[in-house]
């Protein structure tokens, strides 16, 4: 049975949007033992004492999917339009929302091209 969290002021959480990274997280968090709970999104809420737990199980499901690096947003709307442009790239990622915003978890070798495409924001075809 797992224990309660206890004494968090501030929310952490993590919640790959898409439903099989997720549920291999929740797994690897599982097997491991890791004290958290799961909030009515899915997304994965913990304490601080537990942070460096989590994150070992969120690194593993990252580096699963490619050589990596993220790109965080802050602000929804911005995170939506970034995500459509990359879509109709053609680039591949997978999107994660944190506590501090939305994230990309992008690959490596097309930084090149994300760094192209930030500048499709000020378009207005993509407002």
């Amino acid at each position: 049975m797992r224990k309660p969290l206890t004494g968090s002021t501030k929310r952490r959480f993590r919640r790959f949007e898409d439903d099989n990274l997720q549920a291999t997280l929740i797994a690897m968090l599982d097997q491991a033992a890791v004290r958290y709970r799961r909030d009515r999104d899915g997304a994965v809420v913990f304490d601080k004492s537990q942070q460096t737990a989590v994150m070992d199980a969120v690194h593993r499901v990252r580096d699963a999917q490619f050589p990596w690096y993220l790109l965080l947003w802050r602000d929804e709307r911005e995170a939506e339009r970034y995500g459509k442009i990359l879509q109709a790239a053609g680039l591949p990622f997978y999107v994660e929302r944190w506590e501090m915003g939305v994230c990309f978890l992008v690959r490596r070798e097309d930084r090149d091209w994300h760094t192209e495409l930030f500048d499709e924001l000020d378009s207005p075809l993509t407002k």
